[in-house]
């Protein structure tokens, strides 16, 4: 056994310094891009929601009922169902919205 310069015979070996410090500035970058990316896409689906919906002055009180009874359904199910029931009754947006409230109303009373 040789002693080193200060007399220790324990040597460590560390990395590269540079090299660290690349590696360390790499890993941070790309969780600040995955933590950016997912702050993103949650906060796009949250305002999206919101900002698809119309103004609460211009809805009607049919169409509030509506998408409170109906407001576990996707915006576009919820459309494909007023299309269903101005079809199915020929009749306008609103009177099938309040055909659609009154069948669930319907079924929700026979099944208690």
């Amino acid at each position: 056994m040789q002693a080193n310069e200060n007399g220790s015979i324990i040597t460590i070996v560390t990395a590269n310094p540079t090299a660290f410090n690349w590696g360390l500035m790499l890993a941070v970058l790309a969780s600040s891009l995955a933590v950016g990316f997912g702050c993103y896409f949650a906060l796009s689906r949250i305002f999206r929601r919101h900002l698809s919906h119309e103004p609460p002055s211009t809805i009607s009180a049919t169409e509030r009922s509506f998408r409170n009874v109906y407001a576990i359904m996707t915006e576009d199910r919820r459309q494909g169902l007023i299309r269903f029931y101005q079809e199915k009754h020929e009749c306008g947006r609103e009177e099938a919205m309040a055909k659609a409230i009154d069948d669930r109303r319907r079924e929700i009373d026979r099944l208690h």
